[in-house]
């Protein structure tokens, strides 16, 4: 679970401006349900002082006052109980869904194509470019992570992978360390990376609260509230040569 936070600046109206200061800060919890997920808090703090009592916080949501989504420009205190939600998990997901779409896209053959996977996370990506493949070199550290993975691309492909401390002599270089794929063409290179804006699941578009940036949000609902559908998803766009374009307008020979 995490929790949603939001303040609301009182003298907005006539009663508030007058009487505002003598008001007490009130601090609204509300359980937010998520179709397939845990539920998630969304906490509204109405006051007219300029800082948050953060033991409020505390009190008012428990743990979750460690795993923040914030709507607005808030400090946050240093203190080991406050604190806000931040991973790149679901955006490094995202992103290898959308090179999947880029290569899907361009199945008119099957290419060369190195992947680059150091710590043998992305161990799932790596078996879904295998279809898309001709050859197929991974460049790991850790190779024994691998070994049975090669056999299981070789018995669904027929393909043998090659396990190398670094990768060259490829049409396609896909490096899921840094999120950057690389179409090696004699025209010239196409540099792929950096995604932005994504459509979730339509059952969980409304949950976004106003103000809130989208990707820390689906981020937490991901990750803390276990809806997983959300990692299934591919951006809409990607930078192509430092030019933002749609994905689907992404072609090389």
């Amino acid at each position: 679970m995490f929790c949603v936070l939001s303040v609301r600046k009182r003298n907005s109206t006539p009663i508030e401006k007058i009487f505002g200061r003598f008001m007490t800060d009130d601090y609204s919890v509300k359980t937010i349900p998520v179709y397939k997920g845990a539920p998630f808090f969304n906490l509204v703090i109405t006051t007219s002082k300029k800082e948050i009592n953060w033991e409020n916080v505390i009190f008012a949501v428990g743990r979750c006052a460690s795993r923040l989504v914030l709507n607005e420009n808030i400090v946050i205190p240093e203190n080991s109980n406050i604190g806000t939600f931040k991973s790149d998990t679901l955006y490094k997901k995202m992103l290898n869904n959308t090179f999947l779409k880029i290569l899907e896209n361009n199945h008119s053959r099957l290419h060369r194509i190195s992947v680059i996977d150091e710590n043998a996370e992305n161990i799932d990506f790596t078996k879904n470019v295998s279809q898309y493949a001709t050859t197929l070199n991974i460049c790991t550290f850790n190779k024994e992570k691998y070994i049975s993975v090669c056999d299981e691309i070789t018995e669904a492909t027929g393909i043998c992978p090659v396990l190398k401390n670094d990768c060259t002599d490829s049409e396609i270089k896909i490096n899921t360390d840094i999120g950057a794929m690389i179409i090696c063409q004699e025209a010239g290179n196409i540099n792929i990376s950096a995604g932005a804006d994504f459509v979730v699941p339509s059952v969980y578009e409304n949950l976004l609260p106003r103000g809130v940036r989208k990707y820390d949000f689906y981020s937490a609902l991901y990750e803390l509230c276990g809806v997983f559908s959300i990692g299934e998803g591919i951006f809409n766009t990607i930078t192509v040569n430092n030019e933002k374009k749609n994905v689907h307008e992404v072609h090389f020979s």
